[in-house]
């Protein structure tokens, strides 16, 4: 039994102790039979009353950890009565075990409250190690930021602009999401092939996620859309733009201002985290800082000192 020594439980132990042992010989031999040392009970006087005789032992055996067993034992030992013995023969015999039933029971519940308490702890200990466990293989599988870099540069090389890199781009990206531990959800498409955007979740704010892995810059007509995808979900909902290879001037613009949700992230941004300068969280919470201070959607790697 998992017993937690709360002070309720402790006055439960109390109580139990004195309702289920009359005679104070009694409850000194069951004492000492869960394991109270000689010690301790010769150094309370037979002449104090079984309630001083136990305010006296349990804060003792408070103190150490030989003592917490005891007191365990203890209580395991009231919790598990059925009968009473010692309160059999007397005039108020009938009343007497009442009230031991009902002590008992109280304590019993308690601990089995309490031990429910410790086992769903137990279990959400676990589950959490089981999570970070499986992030730790999952960032292992993945490998280390610098095959994270030549993955990125090689299918640039090969494929930027093409429906092929994109769809690559796209899981690469979401797989650097995980090795960063950001919550997200990766994109999918539905059984008519309609592209349902992923999310990356961070400090509270869920932002959707466009990925552009296209040759040229990114223009306005994209981050229109983009805003206009952006703004029909909830109203804390913001919006990511990973445009390979940056916006022109015209997408900054219509992106930016006006409480736009957006924010603007090029092949700069994402270099500053593949060269371990910054994690991908850091570089967002950059970016949405100086678009909540200047309104302004895109932000230089070279500006983020400033």
């Amino acid at each position: 039994m998992m017993v937690v020594l709360t002070a309720n439980i402790l006055s439960l132990i109390e109580d139990a102790a004195l309702k289920s042992y009359w005679r104070k010989p009694k409850l000194r031999s069951f004492l000492r039979r869960v394991g109270v040392p000689d010690r301790l009970l010769s150094a309370v006087p037979d002449s104090a009353s079984k309630r001083e005789l136990l305010s006296e032992l349990i804060p003792r055996l408070e103190t150490s950890e030989s003592g917490h067993l005891v007191l365990k034992r203890m209580a395991r030992e009231l919790a598990s009565q059925t009968t009473f013995p010692d309160l059999v023969g007397w005039e108020e015999s009938k009343k007497m075990t009442e009230e031991a039933r009902h002590a008992v029971a109280g304590l019993k519940h308690a601990l089995e409250e309490a031990d429910r308490d410790i086992e769903a702890e137990a279990r959400e200990k676990e589950e959490r190690e089981k999570k970070i466990k499986k992030a730790a293989a999952d960032r292992a599988a993945m490998g280390t930021l610098d095959s994270f870099k030549a993955s990125f540069e090689k299918v640039g090389m090969e494929k930027l602009g093409t429906q092929e890199g994109g769809f690559e781009f796209e899981k690469w990206f979401f797989d650097l999401v995980v090795f960063s531990e950001l919550e997200h959800r990766r994109p999918y498409r539905t059984a008519e092939k309609r592209q349902i955007d992923g999310s990356v979740t961070l400090e509270g704010t869920t932002y959707i996620v466009e990925l552009k892995f296209e040759a040229k810059q990114t223009d306005v007509v994209d981050t229109a859309v983009f805003l206009k995808k952006v703004k029909d979900k909830s109203d804390n909902t913001m919006g990511i733009m990973v445009a390979v290879s940056g916006f022109n001037q015209g997408a900054i613009n219509d992106a930016s201002g006006g409480g736009s949700p957006l924010l603007l992230l090029d092949a700069t941004h994402l270099y500053v985290v593949l060269t371990g300068q910054m994690t991908l969280g850091e570089v967002i919470a950059r970016v949405r800082r100086h678009t909540s201070q200047y309104g302004q959607a895109y932000l230089p790697v070279g500006k983020f000192s400033d």
